[in-house]
């Protein structure tokens, strides 16, 4: 699951916008097969927040608020602070729509 998100990651910030959008919803699709180990669950709030920037990019400002929302939601994980930022900041970016 690690993989899946560093490869969406990536791709995602080198504009591939499919191929990110189809491997961050593969870490999307095992949280819900609730087949993340307890150690990986930090990713899925980061890839719901990753997706949001795509809805975003692609002027799907509904589909992007509903996902930041999921990924507020998700509490007690790694890299939690930074995420909440990044949350806050697509979230202004929004507001501006």
């Amino acid at each position: 699951i690690h993989c899946a998100y560093l490869r969406g990651r990536a791709l995602l910030l080198l504009q591939r916008l499919q191929e990110a959008e189809a491997e961050l919803s593969s870490v999307i699709k095992l949280s819900l097969d609730d087949v993340v180990p307890k150690h990986a669950t930090f990713v899925v709030p980061h890839a719901y927040v990753d997706l949001a920037d795509i809805r975003m990019q692609q002027k799907s400002f509904s589909e992007a608020k509903q996902l930041l929302k999921k990924a507020a939601s998700s509490t007690k994980y790694h890299f939690e602070k930074p995420l909440r930022r990044r949350i806050a900041g697509l979230e202004d970016k929004l507001k501006e729509q």
